[in-house]
């Protein structure tokens, strides 16, 4: 019996939990601000900025951890942070095409995604048929539909598509909130420790790059080999002339969350007893990776930190170091 108590001891758990919580409520006024549509385009003044501006912001800051042990041996821990904000425009100045979605007084910031509300495309000479019946006279950018074109929908029921018809697609581009984990477990001298990253909601579009469709003198990328032709007509993408293709429109806009392992670290320590034998007093090699795998990826055309489709790749590094002090 006694020697059972024994085990269950050696191998007890045991842990602690830490948690901090900030939370704030902010003001800032006289913020400087630009009156340039107090003015005339026709005056050619230059306005100097003027302390005007208010923004109200608020958000929440946490974190919360456990340090626990299996054993002697075993130790581990996990920390959660976790960060949210918002904010309002309580005063700025704006132009006078700043009307409808645009006025930014009351709003956040963030002003979210601009752009086309799309229709459909035309798959069928029977779709093109029944589309121009249904929109005579409907016109894009000046020309008429064709087989494979995108159509879009006329919000100012003029029946041509023009920038007069784009709209906010998207209130709030940015993510919503984020979540940062940090995980480590060591077992004797060994120690392993990762970082991961979330960024939970929000909208974001394909870049510029991504949506231009190839033409006869440039390239454009894969995802363009989906697109309307006749031999396949149920394409995921319009023809590849058709027009506006690289503006923004709903097609192009997907979640923005995020979940990535920015780095991991494997070390070795010397165990104290050999560093004191040889009179070491430390000893720590170690391998670290950095920007390491992409989990869930928002934009798979693309690594998720970097910007734009034509953005050089971003480089998986790893590091062989030897800690010596003697």
């Amino acid at each position: 019996v006694s020697r059972r108590n024994e085990a269950s001891r050696r191998y007890r758990v045991q842990g602690s939990v830490f948690f901090s919580l900030d939370v704030y409520n902010r003001l800032n006024t006289e913020m400087l601000n630009t009156p340039s549509s107090t003015l005339p385009t026709t005056s050619g003044a230059v306005v100097s900025d003027i302390n005007y501006g208010k923004l109200k912001s608020w958000g929440t800051e946490a974190s919360i951890g456990y340090n626990g042990s299996v054993g002697k041996k075993f130790k581990y821990n996990l920390t959660t942070n976790f960060g949210w904000s918002d904010n309002k425009i309580l005063q700025k100045f704006y132009g006078t095409a700043d009307t409808g979605y645009k006025y930014p007084v009351g709003r956040r910031t963030d002003t979210g995604i601009e752009g086309y509300v799309s229709t459909g495309i035309i798959r069928t000479a029977a779709d093109l048929v029944a589309f121009n019946q249904a929109n005579p006279g409907y016109k894009i950018s000046g020309d008429t539909v064709r087989l494979g074109y995108m159509t879009f929908k006329d919000l100012n029921g003029d029946g041509i598509i023009t920038d007069a018809d784009k709209t906010r697609l998207v209130g709030r581009a940015g993510n919503k909130f984020g979540v940062g984990f940090i995980i480590g477990a060591s077992y004797g001298d060994f120690r392993l420790s990762t970082n991961i990253s979330c960024s939970v909601g929000g909208k974001v579009e394909y870049d510029k790059t991504a949506r231009t469709p190839p033409t006869e003198g440039t390239g454009a990328l894969s995802i363009w080999k989906d697109s309307w032709t006749a031999s396949n007509p149920n394409a995921k993408l319009p023809i590849i002339n058709t027009k506006l293709a690289n503006e923004i429109y709903d097609m192009w806009i997907v979640d923005a969350t995020t979940v990535r392992v920015n780095n991991m670290t494997l070390s070795y320590s010397l165990p104290a007893r050999l560093a004191d034998k040889y009179h070491i007093p430390q000893f720590r090699v170690y391998i670290t990776g950095t920007n390491m795998w992409d989990i869930v990826n928002h934009l798979p055309y693309k690594y998720s930190t970097t910007n734009v489709a034509v953005d050089y790749p971003a480089l998986r590094t790893y590091t062989f170091a030897l800690n010596i002090t003697l």
